[in-house]
């Protein structure tokens, strides 16, 4: 089916969240949307956009009749996938082979909230892994909590741990009246105990680790910024700075978590993606700041 026509777009099933579901009718409203999108995506000189790259490698495919170069394909952390993403992948496998996607549908970042359900293959065989080995029971049912709350989509893909292994310190979290005490706090304490152990001061954006960073060099902390062009991560025992995306997969012995304050997270839905995707990490402390309403 080509999905950038009209008449497939009317015809197509939806899958996924019925809560999203278009009337029919109402589809060319959006195609109108699509098609000017296309038409000054193009005029700029670009034919592609990310999400149709998957699209496009999944329709030549399905045109390709000669031998798959892969017999077995294994992803690991696919919870950002789009179902596109997965079928064009599932589309490179040899027919004798196998496709093996893992991810955990609690640690997605992006507002897509995409699991296998939506992607539309035949499932051959499902794991659910409900034994945590990493995470201390405090961290699991602080996390827990935040994947209870309104703003979070319940659907059958969440798996809690049917038993904990590791054991840790209960999170923190600390109010402050005004916001410099606050960043004074997180930059003495981060000083501190980054002298024995990694230390990480993870900030909504880059322009909130522009406060920190000049405030522990001036100190003398030798604080290292994680991002896109830093060369490699080491687990050293020195202080971090990072935002929320570059922290995902990472692990620190310390954790701290500032500004989550209404004006930082408007969106309560996007600061339960942003602290639920830190806790599958086994730290011994995890410190969250907030000065006057908490998100």
């Amino acid at each position: 089916m080509d999905f950038l026509v009209l008449p497939s777009i009317k015809e197509a099933e939806r899958i996924g969240r019925a809560s999203a579901n278009i009337k029919r009718e109402n589809r060319k409203w959006i195609f109108e949307v699509y098609e000017k999108y296309r038409e000054l995506r193009e005029a700029d000189g670009k034919k592609y956009d990310w999400d149709d790259l998957a699209l496009y490698v999944f329709n030549e495919l399905q045109n390709d009749d000669s031998e798959r170069r892969y017999t077995h394909i294994i992803v690991d952390e696919g919870q950002d996938f789009s179902p596109m993403m997965i079928k064009s992948l599932v589309e490179s496998v040899a027919d004798n082979g196998s496709f093996t996607f893992l991810g955990d549908v609690a640690q997605q970042i992006y507002g897509s909230r995409l699991s296998w359900r939506d992607s539309g293959i035949d499932i051959n065989k499902i794991w659910r892994f409900d034994v945590n080995y990493r995470n201390p029971a405090t961290i699991t049912a602080f996390a827990k909590a935040i994947t209870r709350i309104k703003y979070w989509r319940q659907d059958g893909d969440m798996v809690e741990a049917a038993s904990q292994i590791a054991e840790g310190p209960k999170p923190i979290l600390i109010e402050f009246s005004y916001k410099q005490h606050e960043v004074n706090w997180i930059v003495d304490r981060a000083i501190a105990i980054g002298k024995t152990s990694s230390t990480v001061i993870v900030c909504r954006n880059r322009a909130d680790i522009d406060i920190f960073l000049p405030l522990l060099k001036n100190r003398g902390c030798e604080a290292i910024e994680i991002n896109k062009e830093t060369p490699g991560f080491s687990h050293l025992k020195k202080v971090y700075l990072t935002t929320f995306h570059a922290a995902k997969g990472l692990e620190f012995d310390n954790v701290f978590i500032p500004y989550l304050t209404e004006d930082k997270f408007p969106d309560p839905d996007i600061i339960s993606k942003a602290v639920s995707i830190l806790f599958p990490r086994d730290s011994d402390t995890y410190d969250f700041y907030y000065e006057e309403e908490l998100s």
